[in-house]
């Protein structure tokens, strides 16, 4: 059993958590939570599914960014690509443990948000710099960059989210 308020594992009839000192309510008052055999909640759901969604999209992806050898690239948008794309492919285990609620799919999955951000602030800038891969339009280098700004964003809410007492509470 966890406490609701710092998610700490407590022992069935503690009147107080050892982890934040706060009052426990009776078992049949539910101030304990039942760790994986509870109800899923919908926003982790919706991570897992976003992150098997992910991978599977980034194959084309992958096969796209491959084959643009033939322009020249910085060697470090090259590499921020390839870490990109197999980041992206973690995505399936880590949905998998997520929808499973494995404690090591949480880990994977926040590993993966994670490097999302610094990954995406790297091609934001060199997005501007360099420009886009077979695009010569500024509109274009415009769509990229708000594209991954709000991408880190979304990486940002989704680590936080991840990161709440109920969530980490829920994995047991």
């Amino acid at each position: 059993m966890f406490c609701n308020q710092c998610g700490s594992r407590i022992q069935e009839g503690d009147l107080f958590c050892g982890g934040c000192g706060a009052k426990l309510k009776s078992t049949e008052e539910s101030s304990v939570s039942a760790g994986p055999h509870a109800k899923r909640p919908i926003g982790l759901s919706i991570v897992a599914i976003y992150l098997a969604i992910g991978a599977l999209t980034s194959i084309p992806g992958c096969i796209y960014s491959f084959s643009q050898s033939q322009v020249v690239l910085p060697a470090l948008w090259k590499v921020s690509t390839m870490v990109g794309t197999l980041n992206q492919l973690l995505g399936a285990p880590a949905g998998y443990g997520l929808w499973n609620r494995q404690k090591w799919g949480l880990a994977l999955a926040k590993m993966i948000f994670g490097i999302n951000i610094p990954l995406g602030l790297v091609l934001y800038l060199l997005s501007f710099r360099v420009g886009v891969p077979g695009s010569a339009s500024s509109f274009n280098v415009g769509i990229v960059g708000a594209s991954m700004l709000s991408g880190i964003a979304f990486s940002i809410l989704i680590l936080w989210y991840l990161s709440k007492p109920e969530i980490k509470r829920s994995f047991g």
